[in-house]
């Protein structure tokens, strides 16, 4: 039997802070409440960076465990192409160790990084070895500290990139993480270029997310609504799950709800709206 865990993350309850200035203590209790497996900490709540702080650190895990959770997985969002354009590759690698480091004293397992292709003039080809020289030269650190990096793909078809890319490293510390938004298709309500990028590209073929889930023990579950059904009509959640329930191999699945935002239905009650996230994911999984 797969044992796959399901974890909420901060982002999905930021909208708590900005609205009422609650602070993480209470979002994790308020986690814990939704009988979900972990929590999965964004860079946001990690307010010991750049100058860190292993008091700082150890409190949030103390804090997490006595809410019966556990960490799972980190985010920062550190723009590695574009850092590594903008700086060096070497000042790319060293500042992601940092992330890393940080990672492994919150005990979590796995460090998700956007994998963008942000750089202007900058094809597949010229990203794709980009990457390679970056994680080449991290895999080390990350293999040293037992930190799984998650590579974190949506669309302009880096999932595809990003399995390229696990191929050649052949390393299980780079690891894939599919954010749901890749197969998300065009409603009325909300458009595909809402809010990743100004360049709208089609959803990617499912079969790309079955060939990715082999090396994708962390999956982004994002999710924008649930509609009077329970149901979520913006991605092929019975599609995904199916594959989900098929693969090979275990799967923390972090709920992302990201209803909240500006664009999408700011006044919706992000704790009750990622209960009912929760709720559909559980439905799901066998």
């Amino acid at each position: 039997m797969i044992a796959n865990t399901i974890g909420v993350s901060t982002w999905c309850l930021q909208q708590l802070t900005f609205s009422k200035g609650v602070q993480l203590q209470e979002m994790i209790e308020l986690v814990a409440s939704m009988d979900v497996d972990a929590l999965d900490l964004y860079d946001e709540y990690i307010p010991c960076y750049p100058n860190v702080n292993l008091y700082e650190l150890n409190e949030i895990k103390k804090m997490t465990s006595a809410a019966g959770l556990q960490i799972a997985s980190t985010w920062f969002f550190n723009d590695v192409l574009g850092s590594y354009f903008a700086t060096s590759l070497n000042w790319t690698v060293e500042n992601t160790k940092k992330f890393i480091a940080i990672t492994a004293a919150l005990d979590a397992k796995y460090m998700a990084i956007p994998f963008l292709l942000n750089v202007p003039g900058i094809d597949l080809e010229e990203a794709y070895d980009s990457y390679r020289r970056v994680f080449e030269k991290l895999l080390p650190t990350a293999e040293e500290y037992g930190i799984y990096i998650a590579a974190e793909t949506a669309r302009q078809h880096t999932p595809g990139l990003a399995l390229r890319l696990h191929k050649a490293l052949a390393s299980e510390f780079f690891t894939i993480c599919p954010d749901l938004e890749a197969w998300r298709f065009d409603t009325p309500d909300l458009p595909l270029v809402h809010q990743e990028s100004d360049k709208v590209s089609e959803p990617e073929p499912l079969n790309i997310l079955e060939e990715c889930l082999p090396y994708s023990p962390l999956i982004h579950y994002k999710l924008l609504s649930i509609d009077a059904h329970g149901e979520e009509p913006h991605f092929p959640i019975p599609e995904i799950m199916d594959l989900i329930n098929d693969s090979p191999i275990n799967h923390h699945l972090c709920i992302e709800y990201e209803g909240w935002i500006p664009d999408i239905k700011p006044d919706a009650d992000a704790v009750v709206e990622t209960r009912k996230c929760v709720e559909l994911v559980k439905r799901y999984l066998k």
